[in-house]
């Protein structure tokens, strides 16, 4: 169903033959036929003079949400005035599922064709009526947006919500998320440009736009989706932990960029951050104007003049910085003017970590004095490991056992400071003893992605890419727990490993998949796929729903 919907969403683009289909959706060419068959049997797409047209039918269809019950009505609709259909399965929406032997045998009758084939389109019909009826139980639907009880317990600033346009492989996406959270995908589906939102963000605080973008493109449009519109928008909201909630729980931070509207080149075009009430919800991704009981805190309009106020709504002030500098960069320099603002521009400036390990700088021993904070790269893996047990002892040993559930037979990781420099040792059951340098890349990398959930600091959120990499399958279920443990942070990890997959919480799982040259990306539970999901959805179920390539 939703291949068929990718077609149907590409003519509606402007995809008009099936040469133009094939380079613009993530079907194999050789499917395209067989889907561009089945949409015009439902009746979503014609043919006038050659051309493929998206008909009414099909433009209702695109008007529905993806996996809704709208959608699964239309297709109950396409199926029941379908000739084709009705001369091969005419019951094939009554309440007794059809026998797929009638079924194969009717279409081999019908078509001539070979009878591994006939069953194989039988099949396909029986997947139809099965995507098409209302689901037995209700589906799980995502939670509200709302502070959790971990951010209020914890004080930390977490990341609630996550909207963009235009940006990428992203036309349109918006993501609500709870707590740490795993994306899973095929390679370029668009996992790692959802989480450059942050990295995005991050570079232009810490330069401006225009470096940004210049550490991601040589021109403008090519962050663009397709090369096409004028600008890419963010959102992102925060829920507010109990020491800054008020009358309002939530921030949200919203940034547009793009051709400047008044003047020549690329900048921000609007840029806003807001205090939000429970229940008042964003009509849109950047507002035109503060919505009804939001308290507006910045604002730039295009022309370079940040108009800041109060989180009390006492005080205003302006600047001039540029179209190319984001205002929140700028945020005045006053805490008590600005508690929620500070935080939310920490935390993006300075509390967006991408977890990158490199093995080989992990192996190394480090300087006596080198950070607490683990670095990208997990150089100074051996500084981090003193810091968190002279620290925290019990935390330490937390850390211990998920490394001991990963790698059977390690039994405790301690620091020695060699020539100056501290050096990170592993016993093992038995009393033998190994440093760093000569342990394996993959038991290095267990050491440092477990260890991320235990050194994490407050307003802070975890970037992991596929952190299966150099692992042992076998492990990836205790790595994958070890990351999911994060009482005060956010983790959200990018794989593609079926293993990862089958181990992590279900709630958790957002799908990544291509249609129509976009990427969606959305809860587990809406993929029809994995609708029964009983962690036993066999790999060609993955790889044919577009999550594992």
């Amino acid at each position: 169903m939703s291949r068929v919907r990718e077609l149907v969403q590409a003519a509606q683009f402007g995809a008009s033959d099936p040469q133009r289909l094939q380079r613009v959706t993530t079907l194999h060419p050789r499917h395209v036929g067989y889907h561009l068959h089945a949409a015009r049997i439902l009746g979503w797409l014609d043919r006038q003079d050659d051309a493929i047209q998206v008909s009414a039918e099909g433009a209702t269809l695109l008007a529905t949400a993806a996996g809704s019950d709208a959608e699964r009505e239309l297709f109950r609709a396409g199926i029941a005035r379908s000739e084709a259909i009705a001369a091969i399965a005419p019951e094939l929406l009554d309440e007794t599922e059809p026998d797929a032997d009638v079924l194969c045998q009717r279409i081999q009758d019908a078509a001539g064709i070979a009878p591994a084939t006939a069953r194989r389109r039988a099949s396909t019909l029986l997947r139809w009526r099965a995507q098409a009826l209302p689901p037995a139980r209700p589906r799980p639907v995502p939670r509200p947006i709302a502070a959790t009880l971990r951010s209020i317990v914890t004080d930390t600033l977490r990341i609630g919500r996550v909207e963009v346009e235009r940006y990428g492989l992203l036309r349109a996406v918006k993501v609500d998320l709870d707590e740490s959270a795993v994306f899973v995908g095929g390679n370029a589906s668009g996992k790692s440009t959802f989480l450059d939102i942050f990295g995005f963000l991050t570079d232009a605080l810490a330069g401006d736009v225009r470096s940004a973008i210049q550490a991601r493109a040589r021109r403008f449009e090519e962050l663009l989706w397709f090369g096409e519109g004028e600008a890419f928008a963010f959102a992102i909201e925060f829920l507010l932990p109990a020491s800054l909630r008020g009358e309002f729980d939530r921030a949200r931070y919203e940034l547009e960029v793009g051709h400047l509207e008044d003047a020549p080149g690329v900048g921000v075009r609007r840029e806003s951050l807001y205090l939000c009430p429970p229940g008042e919800e964003a009509e849109e991704i950047v507002q035109q104007a503060a919505p009804r009981k939001w308290r507006k805190l910045l604002g730039v309009a295009g022309n370079g003049q940040a108009r800041y106020g109060s989180e009390d709504g006492t005080r205003k002030s302006t600047a001039q910085i540029g179209v190319e500098q984001l205002a929140l960069g700028r945020l005045p320099d006053e805490p008590d003017r600005f508690p929620v603002g500070q935080r939310v521009l920490g935390f993006l400036a300075h509390g967006v970590r991408r977890i990158a390990l490199d093995p080989k700088a992990m192996a190394r021993p480090c300087a006596f004095d080198a950070p607490s904070r683990l670095a990208s790269d997990g150089a100074n893996l051996a500084a981090v490991v003193h810091a968190l047990v002279s620290a925290d002892v019990g935390r330490a040993s937390e850390w211990m056992a998920h490394v001991r559930e990963a790698l059977p037979g390690v039994e405790e990781a301690r620091v020695e400071s060699v020539d100056g420099r501290l050096e990170l040792l592993v016993g093992f059951r038995g009393g033998h003893e190994v440093p760093a340098r000569r342990l394996s890349h993959g038991m290095l990398r267990v050491l440092g992605v477990t260890l991320v959930p235990f050194v994490a600091e407050p307003d802070a959120m975890y970037l992991v890419e596929e952190p299966e990499n150099g692992v042992h399958p076998r492990a990836i279920e205790a790595v994958c727990q070890a990351l999911a443990w994060s009482p005060e942070n956010q983790i959200l990890v990018a794989t593609h490993s079926p293993v990862w997959l089958a181990v992590a919480p279900f709630d958790r799982l957002f799908c990544v998949v291509r249609e129509a040259g976009a990427a969606r990306v959305m809860p587990a539970a809406a993929l029809e796929c994995l609708e029964d999901w009983d962690r036993e959805v066999d790999l060609p179920t993955l790889f044919a729903a577009g999550l594992l390539g």
